[in-house]
């Protein structure tokens, strides 16, 4: 028998799995923002308008939200650092490619860390890969907060290796994220106490001199951490005009308050203790075993003492405060333990991790990027939108809604999307439409649904071509359909069309007491309707249509079967909630497959529960069979008059032997048409002034099931984009470098780059160039194009990734 042993590497196949991952997480934000249906839009809007603002239009990293200086709310010097990396492509997109760079590529130096410390590649593999699933790496919104987390573990590798250049830069840009960060900075400090308390290393010496030059390294993180934050401090001093207090940034307590601290700590304690139980668990809490964990309790103790509730919502970026600590604490721990056991069971420990960081990832992330909430193509007219935002110049002022913030925000840093403010330009869909009146403004251009104003604009639109498309469909038979739209649509001549597309099959209907519907029976909470019924053929209950009309307020609404008029008989009963002005004068009641024999009478239940009010049943003053229950007494009245409703079969399909009709209204002005198995019906219309033009479908015999769109435009033209309408493709092109990656790990048993001290050296000499052109453009001394700043923001880029990649594989090599 014959055995195939494969030599791999790997450090280059973690590298393409978290190249994997990072490609993976930055496509699925971009496309979200693409899609207008991205969360928490505003958080990333304020970077880009804070590093846009600074880059083009020489103000200190403005925003309109919350307004003002950003570093008069926070201390971040951090924006510095990221203008060289945003200028490559100033927008949304560099956001989260950087936000995913920063925070998963510590998967590289936990590697290392573990290779070290365990002497076992496989070990060190499964520990990075496990890092690269824990479900508190936090890719969305862009906050510089979040940059914390993976700038402190590269910190902490370095401290490892005693390299202090190193640490102390990394450390430094931890610190720089903002005004929070050097507390935990601070803490630091007393970790590195209990580290030589641990190995019995704290010793007190004789002289200063002595003391100096053993605790230099607590000292100066000590130091660095304070100056850090008395600089952050001063940062929202100067720019607020002392307005603002660093510790107001602390929602929901007030550090200095007895009353506010004990309102905090007894607020949600449980909820509270199970943030740091969910935090640990995918790393089995081996931090607990370790004084690092003396670098969680800064923002626990924040949580604690706060009634601020998404400080303690592990699904919210805060905390990436706690989760560094966790992972490092997980090798701090084995660290421990690990004289304890043997190999197989610490390699039993790694696996157990990474299974349950796999398991929590999928339920969470994996499900909502891939079912809840997927990623579509963009549709044509929404592709608009992009078109149009090309059209806004950098430095002028948009107003849009908060869906396009990120997207207007990426060509004009003074985008704005609460309340109706003077702004130069205003871009939203029909859907939306305009923030008021638009006196003032003329169509500067439509693409897709939409719309480009222009303040003091009278010339013909530059683009001018508009499309939408609404869809709907019948998804139960037996009910009238209608479909009401209002859309917002400038001045023109349009054509509608509405495509009804029919399986050419319903299920059986049975109809009590249709006709003429003159009479209306009250259901509430006290006594039921109850109408008698019998099937003249077998029948597979499916569904139950009820036509009534409720009133105001909350209900409970139940249906049932019974085989008398004793409550004792009931063989099946459907109910479910819902709020009154949500009922459209029906309601379906859903049936499990309940067989309904000829010759027998049934007797078909309605009542309510809830709100005070109840619901009017339609029917006819004619009719027998139907009766009053009394609830609490069973106690039955006899009632003249009959029930409307249909019994839906699940066992029988007919065919279409009849069309249905369909109206279309727009504008109040009707159109009729007849629906066979299939058609497409054509209505031009003209719109004087640009407004809300509302558009009705009617199909008044809904016997089938049947798909209906609506298309509305002014020429058949419609944008097509390959990147915006093939985002799977999209994805699997920019997967390519990391899938070979891990495949050249199958080969290369070590990686080999060309390692020189010169390429940092090089680096810094970039850095340099490009602050001194952007600082010569600032204060306007020069004038420079955002075309340089990008290519110098390339060259930072591109250096930086050698670097990086060819220490490693100098790492490797040693």
């Amino acid at each position: 028998m014959y055995s195939i042993r494969i030599k791999v590497n790997y450090l280059l196949l973690l590298m393409g799995s978290t190249t994997f991952m990072v490609t993976l997480r930055s496509w699925y934000m971009v496309y979200q923002t693409f899609m207008l249906n991205n969360g928490n839009v505003i958080d990333t809007s304020t970077f880009i308008q804070s590093l846009s603002s600074a880059l083009f239009s020489h103000l200190p990293f403005v925003n309109t939200v919350p307004g003002g200086s950003f570093f008069s709310v926070h201390g971040s010097p951090i924006l510095f650092l990221l203008l060289p990396f945003y200028a490559v492509l100033p927008s949304f997109v560099s956001l989260y490619i950087i936000l995913n760079i920063v925070n998963y590529f510590p998967s590289i130096p936990l590697f290392l860390m573990a290779k070290k410390s365990l002497r076992s590649e496989k070990l060190a593999f499964l520990y990075g890969f496990s890092y690269l699933f824990y479900p508190f790496i936090y890719t969305y919104p862009f906050e510089v907060l979040t940059l914390f987390s993976g700038l402190f573990i590269f910190a902490f590798y370095f401290y490892t290796e005693r390299k202090w250049v190193q640490f102390f830069i990394l450390f430094a840009l931890s610190l720089s994220t903002i005004e929070f960060s050097p507390i935990v900075g601070a803490f630091f400090t007393f970790y590195l106490i209990a580290e030589r308390i641990s190995k019995k290393e704290l010793v007190l010496k004789r002289s200063l001199a002595l003391m100096l030059k053993s605790y230099w390294l607590e000292i100066s993180v000590f130091l660095v951490s304070v100056i850090f934050f008395l600089i952050e401090k001063d940062m929202i001093s100067y720019f607020s005009l002392s307005s603002h207090s660093v510790f107001s940034n602390i929602y929901g307590t007030d550090p200095f308050s007895l009353k506010s601290i004990i309102n905090g700590i007894t607020d949600d304690p449980q909820g509270k203790l199970n943030y740091l139980v969910l935090l640990n668990m995918p790393f089995l809490f081996l931090s607990f075993l370790d004084p690092i964990l003396i670098l969680e309790l800064p923002w626990l103790l924040v949580t604690f003492i706060s009634v601020f509730g998404p400080y303690w919502d592990p699904y919210v970026y805060y905390a990436s405060y706690v989760t560094p600590f966790v992972v490092l604490g997980f090798l701090k721990g084995v660290d421990r333990i690990k004289n304890m056991m043997n190999s197989k069971a610490i390699k039993k420990i790694f696996q157990l991790s990474l299974a349950i960081n796999v398991l929590v990832w999928v339920a969470v992330d994996g499900l909502t990027m891939f079912y809840s909430s997927p990623v579509y193509p963009v549709s044509p007219q929404n592709q608009g939108v992009f078109q149009l935002a090309d059209m806004i110049p950098q430095n002028s002022s948009v107003y849009t809604y908060t869906g396009c913030l990120p997207i207007a925000s990426s060509h004009s840093w003074n985008s704005w999307f609460y309340g109706y403010t003077n702004k130069t330009y205003i871009l939203f869909n029909s859907y939306s439409g305009p923030p008021s009146n638009l006196s003032g403004y003329g169509l500067y251009g439509v693409q897709g649904d939409f719309m480009l104003y222009r303040q003091n604009f009278t010339g013909s639109p530059v683009i001018d071509s508009y499309y939408l498309n609404a869809s709907g469909g019948q998804t139960s038979p037996g009910q009238p359909y209608v479909e009401s739209y209002s859309f917002f649509i400038p001045k023109g001549n349009y054509t509608a069309q509405v495509f009804v597309k029919s399986n050419g099959t319903y299920p059986k209907l049975v109809n009590y007491n249709f006709g003429n519907v003159d009479a209306q029976f009250q259901a509430n909470d006290s006594y039921a309707v109850v109408q008698e019924f019998s099937v003249s053929e077998p029948i597979t209950l499916g569904q139950v249509v009820i036509f009534g009309i409720p009133t105001y307020g909350y209900y409970g609404f139940t249906a049932e079967i019974s085989t008398s008029l004793d409550p004792t008989t009931v063989i099946q009963s459907s109910s479910f909630a819902q709020y009154a002005y949500k009922l459209d004068g029906y309601e379906v009641f859903s049936f499990s497959n309940l067989e309904l024999e000829p010759g027998r009478t049934y007797y078909l239940w309605v009542y309510t529960g809830g709100d005070p009010g109840g619901l009017f049943l339609q029917g006819k003053h004619v009719g027998n069979g139907l009766y009053y229950v009394k609830l609490s007494s069973n106690a039955v009245s006899h009632v003249s008059g009959s029930m409307k409703f249909s019994l839906v079969a699940s066992n029988i399909m007919c065919p279409v032997i009849h069309p249905s009709n369909i109206t279309i209204t727009i504008n109040n002005v009707s159109h009729f048409f007849t629906v066979q198995q299939s058609n497409v019906f054509t209505v031009h219309f003209r719109v004087q002034n640009s407004s809300f033009v509302g558009i009705t479908l009617h199909v008044n015999e809904p016997y089938s099931y049947f798909l209906l769109t609506l298309s509305v435009h002014n020429h058949d033209k419609e944008l097509h984009s390959f990147m915006l309408q093939e985002p799977y493709e999209v994805l699997l092109i920019f997967l390519i470098p990391s899938v070979a990656l891990m495949f050249a790990s199958l080969k290369l048993r070590r990686l080999s780059i060309p390692f020189s001290r010169l390429s940092w050296l090089s680096l810094v000499v970039l850095l340099g160039i490009f602050y001194i052109t952007f600082m010569l453009d600032y204060f306007n001394l020069a004038v420079v194009s955002p075309t340089l700043l990008a290519l110098e923001g390339i060259a930072v880029t591109v250096n930086l990734a050698f670097s990086f990649f060819s220490s490693i594989s100098k790492k490797e090599v040693t």
